[in-house]
């Protein structure tokens, strides 16, 4: 099989790129870039991502149970594990996440709700 070369235009138009014609580094343009990563909507979307990149089946079932209200108790039966099991889970995801106590990691579990992550 043979390939055909399809010549659409020249670039001889086109100044050539030298060090007078680069971009500028514009200080605004560095300055959005620190603006974004200091916006608190776009730190909680970042640290939701690395939760739900760390999450198996089963973490996110404990999520969605800890979002409904239920204890780790009543969760155990259903997900066949250890009330200490499911402990440890949660734990392990809440220090992934940054979160001391269980009512701010449900906080921040129902934040992920209301922006449709989870």
């Amino acid at each position: 099989m043979r390939s055909k070369l399809i010549v659409r235009a020249s670039t001889a138009c086109v100044a050539k790129t030298t060090a007078n014609t680069l971009p500028n580094s514009d200080a605004d343009a560095f300055e959005s870039a620190i603006n974004f990563y200091s916006d608190p909507e776009a730190e909680q979307l970042m640290r939701a991502e690395a939760l739900l990149n760390a999450c198996d089946v089963t973490d996110m079932c404990l999520i969605e149970g800890l979002l409904e209200g239920l204890s780790l108790n009543n969760m155990e039966q259903e997900l066949y594990l250890t009330a200490s099991a499911l402990q440890y889970r949660k734990k392990r995801l809440m220090n992934l996440v940054g979160c001391l106590c269980t009512s701010e990691f449900i906080d921040f579990l129902t934040f992920c709700r209301s922006k449709h992550i989870i």
